[in-house]
């Protein structure tokens, strides 16, 4: 073990890597284009978007994408003990309540058998050929951010 990277690290690098590569699947079904977007479960008005070759699909993709690549990086930054701002670790737990939510979408998706939710206006808000696999992934990052938040809160 390298003795410049404590072992509690292991859990915050291991969400990051999955941070990056969401922001790497993001960016890859925005230029996938709209079929893409919307297995992975993208809504109805950014596929639209995404056909026409409108700004809201290619703006909220790159939002994501960016939020992603921070998380990330912050996670890199906690796990070797880089910054000493509460705020950062902050963003982090607040970021991983809601990764651990949205990943429990899974839950009714899988088991209640509702494959498509609609909000009282009638927009869709739950779709996608990816979505139960997409909400496992997320659902293990959020673990992971907190197990790792956890692990490094003990020795501040």
């Amino acid at each position: 073990m390298n003795s410049t990277h404590p072992p509690h690290g292991l859990a915050l690098d291991l969400s990051a890597t999955g941070l990056l590569a969401g922001a790497v699947v993001h960016l890859a079904a925005w230029l996938g284009g709209p079929r893409w977007m919307a297995a992975l479960g993208a809504p109805p008005s950014i596929v639209a978007s995404a056909a026409v070759g409108s700004w809201p699909a290619l703006l909220g993709t790159l939002a994501i994408a960016a939020l992603l690549v921070g998380m990330a990086l912050s996670c890199f930054l906690v796990a070797r003990r880089r910054t000493r701002l509460s705020f950062v670790r902050g963003a982090l737990g607040i970021f991983a309540v809601i990764l651990l939510g949205r990943g429990l979408l899974v839950v009714p998706f899988i088991f209640a058998g509702q494959r498509e939710w609609r909000t009282p206006a009638g927009k869709i808000i739950v779709t996608g050929d990816w979505f139960a696999t997409g909400s496992l992934v997320v659902l293990v990052i959020g673990a992971l951010i907190c197990l790792g938040l956890c692990q490094t809160r003990s020795e501040r």
